[in-house]
C-alpha cells in the first residue's frame, strides 16, 4: 500500500551535485516511463473531457450568456396581413425575458418520434390536437428532446432557458397576421410520462399557454411546463 502511494504521490526527485568548486547545483530526473505514461494519459483525459464538455452543452452557456450580457430581443414581427383565413406557417414565438424566439410548426404529432424530431431541428412545435391562438383554448408549444442529453442540448435551445420565466413575464405569439400576448403565471415540473396537459383545460377560462421543455437543463429527466394565460391581441 505505502509503495502505491508513493508511486500516485507527486514529485520531484533530485540529487545534489557539485558544480563548481563553491556552487552545488540540484539535478531533476525524469520519471520512469510507466509513471510518466499514467499521468500524461490521466492530464489528456482531463483535457480531452474539458473539450467534450464544452461541446455538448454550448447551446446551453451560448443562451446564458445572451441572456445575461446579450442586447435586447429585438421583436420583429413577419410581414404578413391578417386574414380570414388561418395561415398556419406564419407561426413565431418571442420571449423577451430569456431573448428567445423560433418559428412554431404547427399541427405535430406528437406520437410521431421521427416527425416531431425533425421539426424540432427547424424550431418549437405545436402539439396536434391542442388549440391555436385566438381560440379560447390550451395552446401546447414543446421543445422535447430524445434519449441523451447530447440531442437534448441541441433540440432543447430555443426553450433552455425557460426556467428563468417568472408571474407576470411576457411572451408574444404571432400567429396568421395578429400578435397575442400572454402573461406567465405559473410552471410546474412533471414526470415525462405526464402527457395529459396537453389537453387541459385553459386557466379561470382564460385562454392558455402552455411551454414545455426538459428539465434540468441539458438533461431528459423531467419536464418543466410553463403556463400563461392570454392578455391582449394586437
Amino acid at each position: 500500500m505505502n509503495r502505491l502511494k508513493r508511486f500516485f504521490h507527486p514529485r520531484l526527485i533530485g540529487k545534489t551535485v557539485r558544480a563548481g568548486r563553491r556552487r552545488r547545483e540540484t539535478l531533476f530526473y525524469n520519471p520512469p516511463p510507466l509513471r510518466a505514461f499514467i499521468f500524461g494519459g490521466g492530464t489528456a483525459f482531463l483535457l480531452l473531457a474539458i473539450i467534450l464538455a464544452s461541446i455538448w452543452y454550448f447551446p446551453l452557456i451560448s443562451a446564458f450568456w445572451r441572456y445575461k450580457f446579450g442586447p435586447p430581443l429585438k421583436i420583429t414581427p413577419p410581414i404578413a396581413a391578417p386574414t380570414q383565413k388561418i395561415d398556419y406557417h406564419n407561426f413565431f414565438i418571442f420571449i423577451p425575458k430569456i431573448k428567445a424566439k423560433a418559428k412554431v410548426f404547427a399541427n405535430t404529432p406528437t406520437d410521431n418520434r421521427q416527425k416531431y424530431l425533425d421539426v424540432l431541428q427547424r424550431g418549437v412545435a405545436h402539439a396536434k390536437g391542442s388549440g391555436f391562438p385566438g381560440q379560447g383554448k390550451t395552446i401546447y408549444l414543446f421543445a422535447h428532446s430524445t434519449n441523451s442529453p447530447f440531442y437534448a442540448t441541441r433540440l432543447n435551445a430555443v426553450f433552455m432557458l425557460l426556467d428563468q420565466l417568472q408571474s407576470s413575464d411576457v411572451i408574444i405569439i404571432y400567429f396568421s397576421g395578429h400578435q397575442y400576448r400572454y402573461k406567465v403565471v405559473k410552471k410546474i415540473i412533471v414526470s415525462p410520462k405526464a402527457t395529459s396537459y396537453i389537453h387541459s383545460p385553459p386557466i379561470n377560462n382564460r385562454e392558455t399557454l402552455i411551454l414545455q421543455t426538459c428539465y434540468p437543463p441539458g438533461t431528459i429527466w423531467k419536464r418543466l411546463l410553463v403556463f400563461a394565460t392570454f392578455q391582449k391581441k394586437i
